[in-house]
């Protein structure tokens, strides 16, 4: 008796249970009884979009939102969100659940989508921009990191703004090998870069440069603006015996050209490295 009340259990337990169907939201989307509203939180950055699901089918569902997923503002002249951190949720029938959407904006000339504005539809990023956003939601990079390299992939945008620590080098170097390019040996800062349309006007340069004096000489190591004319000169006839230097550099952009300013090492009067910085 205690078997066969047992199996009854079961039986009548699964009649009434019923094991949710996965999806992603881009497959949610084009189901007709699942309801997506798509909104931004404001701002660009971060939890920056809300996902409200609501369930009208007859099955609980749960809705994954995968990093590399891409959210479509309906207003062009707003950035469309890329996803950089996975979550789900389930939804119960006739149910109706919000959940954040962690992500950063990807259409750097473009405004912040202001709280309430709607996405359209959700879609698969580039295989650059999702490659990316796995990489982002993997590491540990500060929202300043991770916004300054999303628009260099996405709007070829400074990698230099990308560096500020080890783990903002490391992100710098994978951007650049995506892009096919080296790494810059400088940094610029743009200021605060979040919640806001990208001004592309640096306010500060910094970096270390490297030389190598092969005899002793008198060194000058003086840099040169677009114009071809010395903006700033580290030192002049300075006598320097063999060895590797390092000259580190930081000041203010917010009044520089842009164009390539070239750091310059002569030693008699011969230029012995160049080290270009681009702005």
């Amino acid at each position: 008796m205690i078997v066969a009340g047992s199996l009854l259990l079961v039986v009548f337990f699964s009649a009434f249970s019923t094991a949710p169907r996965f999806l992603n939201l881009i497959e949610a989307q084009s189901v007709n009884d699942l309801e997506i509203e798509m909104t931004a939180s404001g701002g660009s950055s971060s939890e920056c979009a809300v996902v409200a699901i609501t369930n009208r089918t007859s099955d609980p569902v749960r809705i994954r939102i995968e990093p590399g997923m891409r959210l479509i503002q309906e207003n062009e002249e707003y950035q469309d969100i890329l996803v950089t951190q996975p979550s789900q949720i389930l939804v119960d029938r006739w149910e109706r659940v919000e959940l954040p959407v962690h992500g950063y904006c990807c259409e750097s000339s473009d405004r912040t989508p202001e709280a309430g504005l709607r996405f359209s539809q959700v879609e698969a990023a580039s295989d650059e921009l999702s490659s990316l956003a796995i990489r982002i939601s993997d590491g540990e990079y500060s929202p300043s990191q991770s916004q300054a390299a999303i628009w260099s992939i996405s709007d070829g945008t400074h990698l230099g703004a990308i560096y500020d620590d080890e783990a903002g080098e490391e992100l710098m170097q994978y951007c650049a090998d995506m892009r096919g390019e080296e790494m810059p040996w400088y940094q610029v800062d743009y200021g605060d870069i979040l919640d806001r349309p990208f001004s592309n006007e640096p306010v500060r340069l910094s970096g270390e440069m490297s030389y190598v004096v092969d005899h002793l000489a008198h060194a000058d190591l003086l840099v040169y603006g677009p114009d071809g004319k010395v903006i700033l000169t580290f030192y002049e006839g300075k006598v320097m015996t063999p060895a590797m230097y390092k000259q580190s550099f930081a000041f203010s952009a917010t009044d520089l050209a842009p164009g390539d300013y070239v750091f310059t090492l002569l030693l008699d009067g011969q230029v012995k490295q160049t080290e270009t910085v681009t702005i």
